[in-house]
């Protein structure tokens, strides 16, 4: 199965760069996350496991320190009315990639592009293991969308709908408005980004750890000893994301040098993961806590494909090619996701 997923995911790169119509490209990519085997992405056994001997009826109330409503609601209603997990991941998988496709829809000039950025740079395999935070990071998109519409209910459910799926989203409502009032300058974008590389890389924010035991959830508290006897290699990681920072100081540079229309509200939240990250990649828990932010690299080149001054163009689109390519091939490779086991045994 894991092979046939693969096959499928290649058919569906050749189908976008012809298809312009964007419920097809939806349709696929929930049919592709639909019916992948429980053993693709590195959540989704325990997804399967909690689905079918955790979760019930008459565990609701105590349970619900151990996962949010929205998710025990959703295992639930699938259980009592057709009992077959690939109806969850249907589910799931609908409640990620609508909420996305609805924005690129809106949000993006070329939402094909949008699509194809959001598979190459892994957003979209990410979310096969990270099941219920892609649920609460499509709503949180969406949430953008509409502030940046001023429609502030609408926003705000939005971040509603996603909290039902995982808390954790909750913590971006403040920071979002926070952010929208913020403006600082080119320089201190990029310094600040430089100095909590440079913060990072030397460990001094390694311990944030063991501050989640104090949360008031017990499964946030068990992510203490999560890959903790994992070895955290410094150096390779910190070259991992360093491209990332290139690629805001590359795109700001533009943005401010020729004045281009590009959501200054997206630009600040990608650089606030970026924040985060180069602070506490050494932290699982925390930096994954990032996808919530990353993902609005997708909007940021679509934009900058659109706005770029036509001399800058072909250097701007080699640019972002090399850029989404290169995580491409590295996210393969290394299976960073769970998504390819046994691509090579077919």
């Amino acid at each position: 199965m894991e092979a046939y997923f693969f096959i499928l995911t290649i058919l569906l790169f050749l189908l976008v760069l012809k298809v312009k119509n964007v419920i097809l490209i939806t349709a696929l990519l929930i049919f592709i996350a639909t019916f992948r085997d429980v053993s693709v992405g590195v959540d989704t056994m325990n997804y399967f496991y909690n689905y079918k001997y955790q979760i019930k009826e008459g565990t609701f109330l105590s349970y619900l320190m151990k996962t949010e409503i929205g998710w025990m609601l959703l295992n639930l209603f699938v259980k009592k009315y057709f009992d077959n997990f690939n109806v969850l991941l249907f589910l799931s998988s609908s409640l990620t990639i609508i909420p996305l496709s609805y924005t690129f829809k809106k949000n993006a000039f070329n939402p094909v592009l949008a699509f194809v950025l959001y598979v190459l740079l892994f957003h979209y395999f990410f979310s096969f293991s990270i099941i219920r935070q892609a649920i609460a990071g499509a709503f949180f998109v969406l949430s953008v969308y509409f502030l940046e519409e001023r429609k502030n209910i609408k926003f705000i459910l939005s971040i509603a709908v996603g909290a039902l799926f995982h808390y954790s989203v909750l913590v971006l409502l403040p920071l979002t408005l926070i952010l929208k009032r913020i403006n600082l300058s080119y320089k201190w974008y990029c310094l600040i980004l430089i100095i909590t590389y440079i913060f990072g890389f030397s460990g001094f924010f390694d311990t944030a750890r063991t501050y989640l035991e104090y949360l008031p959830f017990d499964k946030y508290a068990h992510y203490v000893d999560h890959k903790i006897d994992v070895e955290f290699n410094r150096v390779t990681s910190y070259l991992f994301i360093l491209p990332k920072t290139i690629f805001f100081v590359y795109t700001f540079y533009y943005v401010k040098k020729y004045k281009l229309n590009i959501s200054d509200l997206q630009k600040k939240l990608f650089w606030l993961g970026m924040v985060v990250l180069n602070l506490f990649l050494s932290v699982p828990q925390i930096s994954r806590f990032v996808w919530y932010l990353s993902v609005f690299e997708v909007f940021i080149i679509v934009g900058m494909m659109r706005s770029l001054p036509r001399s800058k163009k072909l250097e701007g689109g080699v640019f972002y090619i090399i850029y989404s390519i290169a995580y491409f091939v590295y996210y393969l490779l290394s299976n960073r996701f769970g998504v390819v086991p046994y691509v090579f045994s077919i």
